[in-house]
């Protein structure tokens, strides 16, 4: 079985977590709604006489972009118990090692670059 040595988990441990205050800061700030500036920004917009449904449209954009961030947080969570429980860099199709490179470029991957590139390629043949 194959793990990382201590610098590496160190370092995607940092880079999980940076990314998860990341994730939890666009979160709140969406939840919490617009800034000032936007807020006046879309009022003007629709002011100038422009389509009640274009301001459905946003915040249906805004509904699909948090789902995205909870997914995305959801996935740096994983990531990290898997940092805890010594499961890191375990591809999860072939139980080979993901090569430290790919983690840290995608922390939250689950496959090693052979097995994405095949699920992938089937992805693409359906």
């Amino acid at each position: 079985m194959h793990q990382l040595n201590s610098s590496d988990k160190s370092e995607l441990q940092r880079i999980l977590n940076e990314r998860r205050t990341a994730l939890h800061e666009a979160i709140r700030d969406r939840l919490h709604g617009r800034d000032d500036s936007e807020q006046r920004a879309i009022f003007n917009h629709f002011a100038d006489g422009d389509s009640p449904a274009e301001a459905t449209l946003l915040e249906n954009l805004d509904v699909a972009v948090l789902e995205h961030e909870f997914r995305e947080l959801r996935a740096v969570d994983a990531a990290l118990k898997r940092l805890d429980f010594g499961a890191a860099g375990i591809c999860a199709e072939c139980g080979g090692p993901i090569a430290v490179e790919r983690l840290r470029a995608e922390p939250t991957a689950l496959t090693c670059i052979h097995c994405q590139q095949r699920i992938e390629e089937a992805a693409r043949q359906r």
